[in-house]
Order: structure tokens, then sequence, then C-alpha cells
């Protein structure tokens, strides 16, 4: 039995090897995009409490330790985008502001793709925002037969911008 279990936990790693090898013949593989975690919470950070966020606008966001709520990216700090679900699956993302400098912008970008959904962007972690009114990107290509935003292999990544509502205003490809 223990062979057995050697055997299946030797498959993860396979494909893991499978595919950074086809990466490094110039034949980059992306996943096939994840089920949607759409934010019911978005608010810039106030403060940092010991088991909640609390929001610009006074709302608060549950941040425990040891609990159902799936921490993504980044730590809760003054001045970012939290990006949160109350209800199942419960979740919080934390963005920072975005490099550029740009105000009311957040980076949002989650490597290696993100998917052009129609009005939405699903991001790799899962995360779907809308796009805002005015959304301005270079076109997508095909990704796994369906749009989307690749970081190409000799390049950093791609940045989107997200507005303090969680709407995506603009992308742009790596320079």
């Amino acid at each position: 039995m223990s062979s057995f279990r050697g055997r299946l936990g030797f498959l993860p790693a396979l494909g893991l090897l499978v595919s950074l090898g086809a990466q490094g013949c110039g034949h980059m593989v992306y996943p096939s995009p994840p089920p949607p975690l759409v934010p019911t919470i978005v608010g810039v950070v106030d403060r940092v409490g010991l088991v909640s966020i609390v929001l610009v606008d006074g709302r608060t966001v549950d941040y425990p330790e040891n609990s159902d709520v799936q921490r993504m990216n980044g730590g809760p700090e003054a001045g970012r985008l939290v990006l949160a679900s109350a209800a199942a699956p419960r979740f919080v993302d934390v963005l920072k502001p975005i490099e550029t400098g740009e105000q009311g912008c957040w980076e949002a970008w989650q490597n290696p793709v993100a998917w052009d959904m129609g009005d939405k962007i699903l991001f790799s972690d899962g995360i779907e925002l809308p796009k805002a009114p005015g959304f301005h990107a270079p076109e997508p290509t095909e990704v796994n037969g369906r749009l989307g935003w690749t970081e190409p292999e000799s390049q950093v990544r791609w940045t989107f911008c997200a507005n303090s509502q969680g709407q995506i205003e603009w992308a742009q490809p790596p320079q």
C-alpha cells in the first residue's frame, strides 16, 4: 500500500517537471481557468486589528487565524485594497498599490494568465473582477481555447489596475 501511495505522490512532481520542461522548450503551458471567487466586500484598509481589517468606510472584514477564511495575496496594511467574501467560500485577498504610483490603482495581476470573460476578468488565483466603464487593454490572445492575457516567457508580468470599487480600469503588457 505504501508503494502505491509513493507512486501517487510522484505524479504531481512528474506533471510539474513536464510543465517546466515544456516551458523551457518555448511551449508555455497555462492552467485552465479556476472556479471564480467573486468579492462581495471591496474597500481600502484603514487599520488592522487582531482578527479583523477595518476599511476606510468603517466596515470590517474578518481576518482571524485558524479559520475557514482563505487568505490569498499580500498582508493587510493601511492603504491596500481588500477583496473579500463573507459567504462560502470565504476569502480575503489584499492588493498592493500599483507600482506605477498612479493614485487609486491597485495591482490585480496574478501569474501566469488572466482570462477575458466578457465584462469580467478572471485571474489565475480565481479572483474575478468586473471591467470598469472605459476599460482599456491590448487585445487578449487565445489561451487554451479561451481569450486571455499571458505572461511572455522572458517578461516579468502584466499590470492590471483595480480601482477602489474592485473594477479593472486598464491592463498593460510588460515593458
